[in-house]
């Protein structure tokens, strides 16, 4: 595109900017997009996005069938029935054209922008009698969802009116029951508000809100609400999670933000990787580092989180883009963009036709790099995530001032008075320089970002030192008069850490990046061809298909403790994401696991379980690079080293003040602290502000780690002070507080997961100075004081899920108080740390013999509750992963049980079944050791409160109880007398549930029996409860005991018992 007709374009972008002010809607969010053509592209992004177009995105053919057809400039031809329904390939090539045309304009690339202009003009042409765009082939209005987003870019830069005229007569078409009775035709009231905010029209805005009311979409504001873990299919799940922030944005209802903000924090809690994207190997698939994502997700992702930026202007979701896009997205695609992955994963050592490990599509294409795919969505997708943020890296505020929302190299023109130019080679680079050219001076308001990972920021204005607030997270604004050449420069030391992750794992980051071990590679072209892909593929020998086999040792486990991890740096001149010009390594050292192999020969294995015995006891020194930069990876490391019974006395600690306007000093000299704090509050305010000396303690093992922390608190001035440990630095991070007030009032605080509200208990009233003591093992949390006599009192217990590496330390708040300063003093800390863990088997085959009619076993003898695949001889718990299961009679082994705890296992849906298990409670049991079993259990949501179950307990020693419980607390009682069985030896309990009878066995003696006639538990599945145990367990049994008169089915009616169902419920299949 020549200069003349970019300037003009430009110009006319401003004036429809300044026309559409007197029609739009009011907008409750804090930021909003700028015209893409605004934005001009310098440094590595500008060579990403040129290669970008000298690969796939000007290449569409080799990506075969949708894009090689007129895309939306006409009817796309049916080619045979692989394709999928009729909506499939006008979706795909919806997602190439928004790349197309934003990739177009950010290059000026007349080409590619006419190409994608020809669909829209075609698009506007065609209109449908009753006014709605796109084809009439297909009766889904997803695909139209999509295109939309190409007629806003278009929008945007030349302000067409005919666009906005077209849209909103497409939107007022529907009914809100199209829209919100038919899953992802729901997507298209994000549209329709865009709409909205263009004419102000009301009638929009009560579409939106109506079509979301309906709820007959998969996320819904019921399914936001509940706490189960969603497993819905994740491109689905990432375009829907946006749509109440927007509803908000419009709106200004905070039900919406609400439930926004759920939506995403069950996602990340849930599902988030490493390299910032959720799992979804089509369908959400947990945290393992094994699980992968679907490169469409990467773009909509990050697509849905630009909205969550713009409307609450929070700057996490800024952070969480750059993780995404950085890390992710490269990562999914070859460097010179002629190769991609549909399924993409942190830890990836082989990418050939036949080595996708997902469960979804297993041992097929999907893993490989290559330019096209069985399914084309993602070869659409792919196209969008970098033209995506460079048009979202420069926005507005709702003052009209400047916002660099997002980092990269590059020019943005705010007016025709001010151009601001960005240099920087971040995220390579630590340092960001904006200059600002101006034909005239101008008062302008400028916001940057503290990103949420930089401890250490710094800020100059032209050359001097700033030396107002730089808090990490939020955004800073400047407001000033800018003059031509003015400089404002932002540092962000960048720091390598080592983060644990679940499965035994570790990674390294810094920044925004991720680091990852490049595994060696050896590349070959696939010629073969694969019927899944109805043996298509790239004809042009410039875009091959790649099997890309691992060359050299990948199967490395990192040491627990990293000497002098840091980042290296070093100035190179080609793109940083090429393997030989990147500018940051870290290195770190590790050993080889020589048992760590491929499966089968060609799939990724996953982690090996801790304690897998190394190659040799020396040190291997591994180069870590940037994550985009690579195809084959390990990037989640096992952890090599078990921790040691340990007691720190001397502690290097790490000290922070947290929360907005928090503010503390730490002195400490030898076993005595002193922490003074200001403007902090905690639970009781369902706020998370504190001073907090910590340091980071491993808890790789779970239940079979355990840590107890003491301290004596000699005063309190005001305000509480105590014990805590928590999941990460995050605000409204898992945790578990023991505290004491000023008063001398002991308090157990806890927040179970991340960004639940926070419950307490108080639990005695002391005299200084206080003792206490807080003892983790797995997730449980107990807490301890110390009376008046010196003896440990046990008191309260909690349940948080802080995770495999959590800090840990002593805090202060300063309650009530508004600036004024705490002081709290504390000294005879002691941490001590344990581990008690055997290894799970290498290689298991259960011979024990299954009984008809077994629902579930475990016998322990593989030495896991957690090992997959899941089947009844092998269940998964709840709640646990890593359990005491040491040897008896070899292979033999068992559950040891000591402290707390409660475990879930089975279905929600069982109901006439038998339980039974072999217990051993230690001789040297403490009278207040108890174990229960709950069957049929009901649990509702979060609310224990609303639980319901039958629980059969073994307590004090010599006693058996079997109760009742619902939303009223107990609801009957019994109990019998046993002979003493805190005796070491092993006792047999068994307990039979038939419809409304209950039959409980002890040492195969039948013990207590009768028929609950008062609104019986029908069904539920089963947990324990273990309270101070010391005990062992051992052959836990399932077995489904068949009904003779109406199977299950009475069970699930509560009615027809003990007669026939009659035939009108029969016919309805009862």
């Amino acid at each position: 595109m020549n200069r003349l007709l970019f300037f003009i374009l430009s110009l006319h972008c401003l004036q429809a900017t300044a026309q559409q002010g007197s029609r739009t809607a009011k907008n409750a969010g804090r930021f909003t997009e700028t015209a893409i053509n605004a934005v001009s592209p310098r440094g590595w992004l500008q060579e990403f996005l040129q290669r970008q177009r000298t690969g796939l995105t000007g290449h569409p053919e080799v990506m075969s069938y949708p894009y090689n057809t007129v895309l939306w400039a006409g009817d796309i031809r049916r080619e045979d029935e692989q394709h999928g329904a009729n909506w499939w390939r006008y979706e795909q090539t919806a997602y190439y054209s928004d790349g197309l045309l934003r990739l177009g304009y950010l290059l000026n690339d007349d080409k590619m922008i006419r190409k994608a202009r020809a669909g829209i003009a075609y698009t506007l042409s065609h209109v449908q009698p009753n006014g709605r765009l796109g084809p009439t082939t297909f009766t889904s209005q997803w695909p139209v969802a999509v295109y939309f987003r190409v007629l806003q870019a278009e929008y945007l830069v030349t302000g067409n009116e005919k666009i906005i005229d077209a849209l909103h007569k497409h939107y007022l078409s529907y009914t809100p029951e199209e829209l919100g009775n038919f899953k992802r035709n729901i997507v298209n009231i994000e549209g329709a508000l865009w709409t909205y905010h263009q004419t102000g029209d009301p009638a929009l805005l009560e579409l939106a809100e109506k079509a979301w009311a309906l709820g007959g979409f998969e996320l819904n504001k019921q399914r936001i609400l509940g706490n189960d873990k969603d497993s819905l299919h994740g491109v689905t799940y990432m375009e829907m999670a946006k749509l109440p922030v927007i509803l908000y944005a419009c709106s200004g209802k905070k039900e919406y933000l609400d439930l926004a903000l759920r939506a995403m924090q069950k996602l990340h809690r849930d599902h988030l990787l490493p390299d910032g994207v959720p799992s979804s190997n089509e369908f959400l698939a947990g945290k393992d580092p094994l699980q992968s994502h679907e490169t469409c997700d990467i773009t909509d992702y990050t697509w849905t989180l630009g909205y969550f930026l713009m409307t609450t202007g929070d700057a996490s979701w800024a952070d969480r883009i750059e993780r995404a896009v950085f890390n992710a997205g490269p990562g999914a695609v070859s460097k010179d963009f002629k190769n991609l992955q549909y399924f993409s994963s942190v830890n990836q050592v082989i990418a050939t036709g036949n080595s996708n490990h997902n469960r979804f599509a297993h041992g097929s294409t999907w893993m490989a790099y290559w330019p096209c795919h069985e399914t084309e969505c993602c070869a659409g997708n792919v196209h969008r995530f970098m033209p995506n943020y460079a048009a979202r890296m420069w926005m507005k505020d709702n003052r009209g001032g400047i916002v660099a929302a997002l980092y990269g190299p590059s020019t943005y023109r705010y007016n025709t008075n001010c151009t601001v130019t960005e240099s920087t080679d971040y995220p390579f680079g630590e340092e960001i320089s904006f200059v600002f050219n101006m034909r005239s001076s101008e008062k302008i308001n400028f916001s940057f970002r503290i990103p949420g990972w930089c401890a250490n920021p710094a800020l100059t204005i032209n050359n001097k030192t700033y030396t107002g607030p730089l808090t990490p997270g939020p955004f800073v604004t400047l407001t000033r008069n800018f003059t031509n050449g003015d400089k404002i420069t932002v540092h962000l030391p960048m720091k390598a850490a080592l983060q644990h992750w679940q499965e035994n794992g570790a990674f390294v980051e810094a920044g925004p990046l991720l680091f990852t071990y490049p595994v060696p590679e050896k590349v070959t072209i696939d010629k073969a061809a694969y019927p899944n892909l109805g043996n298509k593929r790239s004809t042009d020998p410039a875009f091959p298909a790649l099997d890309i086999q691992p060359a050299g040792n990948w199967n490395y486990a990192l040491n627990t403790v990293q000497k002098d991890l840091r980042l290296i740096k070093k100035k190179t001149k080609g793109y940083p994401f090429d393997p030989s010009f990147v500018p940051m390594k870290i290195q770190v050292q590790a050993h080889m696991l020589g048992t760590w192999k491929l499966e089968e020969g060609r799939y990724t294995p996953p982690l090996p379980a801790a304690g897998a015995p190394a190659s040799s006891v020396k040190d291997t020194t591994l180069t870590l690079v940037p994550y985009g930069s690579t195809r084959l990876r390990l990037t989640v490391f096992p952890i090599l080293q078990q921790q040691q019974p340990s007691t720190d006395t001397a502690i290097v600690w790490q000290k922070e003040n947290f929360g907005a306007n928090a503010g503390g000093t730490f002195t400490y000299t030898g076993n005595t602290m002193r922490i003074t704090t200001q403007n902090t509050r905690h639970g009781f305010f369902q706020s998370d502000a504190y001073s907090f000396a910590w340091k980071e303690q491993p808890f790789p093992y779970d239940d079979c780690s355990r840590l107890t922390v003491t301290v004596k608190v000699d005063s309190v001035s005001a305000g509480s002070a105590g014990i805590m440990m928590r999941a990460n630095k995050e605000l409204g991070a898992a945790n578990v507080h023991l505290e004491t007030s000023a008063t001398g009032d002991v308090y157990l605080f806890y927040r179970r997961r991340d960004n639940e509200p926070t419950a307490y208990v108080h639990m005695a009233t002391c005299s200084f100075p206080v003792e206490l003591k807080l003892l983790r093992q797995g997730d449980f949390y107990t807490a301890y004081y110390k009376n008046t006599k010196g003896d440990w009192v046990k008191g309260a217990t909690a349940m948080a899920e802080t995770g495999a590496s959590m800090l840990t330390g002593l805090y202060a708040c300063s309650g009530t108080l508004v600036n004024e300063y705490t002081r709290s003093s504390f000294r005879d800390w002691t941490f001590h740390y344990q581990e008690n863990y055997t290894p799970a088997e290498q290689s298991y085959t259960d011979a024990m013999p299954v009984k008809p009619g077994t629902i579930l076993r475990d016998n322990f003898n593989d030495g896991s509750l957690s090992n997959l695949p899941e089947t009844p001889t092998n269940p998964v718990w709840k709640g646990i992963r890593f359990a005491q299961l040491p040897y008896g009679k070899k292979p033999e082994r068992y559950w040891r049980k000591t402290g707390d705890g409660q475990f879930s296992f089975g279905n929600k849906k069982w109901a006439d079944y038998e339980v039974s298990l072999d217990l051993a409670f230690d001789s040297a049991s403490m009278a207040t050791s108890d174990f229960t079993i709950r069957l049929r259990n009901q649990e509702i949501a979060i609310y224990n409160n609303m639980a319901r179950y039958y629980a059969v307990t073994l307590r004090g020693g010599n006693k058996l109880a079997f109760e009742k419980y619902g939303a009223g607390g107990q609801l009957f009682y019994r109990n019998v007398q046993l002979p003493n069985y805190f005796n070491g030896r092993f006792h047999n309990l068994k307990v039979r549930l038939l419809d409304t009878r209950y039959e409980i066995y002890y040492d195969n003696k039948l013990i207590i029996e009768g028929n609950d006639t008062l609104s019986p538990l029908t069904f539920g599945n089963v947990s324990i409860k273990f309270t101070d145990a010391a005990m062992k367990i051992d052959n836990l049994e399932v077995l489904k005991i068949d009904d003779p008169i109406n199977g299950e089915a009475d069970n699930f009616l509560q009615d027809y018992y003990n007669v026939p169902l009659p035939a009108y419920l029969k016919k309805y299949g009862l």
